[in-house]
């Protein structure tokens, strides 16, 4: 993986530590939490390779939902602090 490529992965995961730092314990709670819903949908069957790309694509988008709306708290907080003082 080149430089680049992987800054361009760190930056956004930079950006939210700096935004709200979240605990390590806490993010692997989520990860195994976002994980278990596709799992519990497909049941007890034997896992191959596609379930693995649903699993890990559910993950993705339910962890990207959720700091997006971390982001957006923050947004709404600081509009209305900044509302607040005209």
């Amino acid at each position: 993986m080149s430089a680049k490529s992987r800054s361009l992965i760190m930056r956004p995961l930079n950006f939210l530590y700096r935004r709200r730092s979240l605990p390590t314990y806490e993010l692997i709670i989520y990860l195994l939490m976002f994980a278990s819903l596709p799992m519990l949908a497909y049941g007890t069957q034997p896992y191959n390779y596609e379930i693995a790309k649903i699993i890990v694509l559910a993950v993705l988008t339910i962890y990207s939902g959720f700091f997006a709306v971390l982001i957006w708290i923050d947004i709404t907080d600081t509009m209305e602090a900044l509302s607040r003082d005209f």
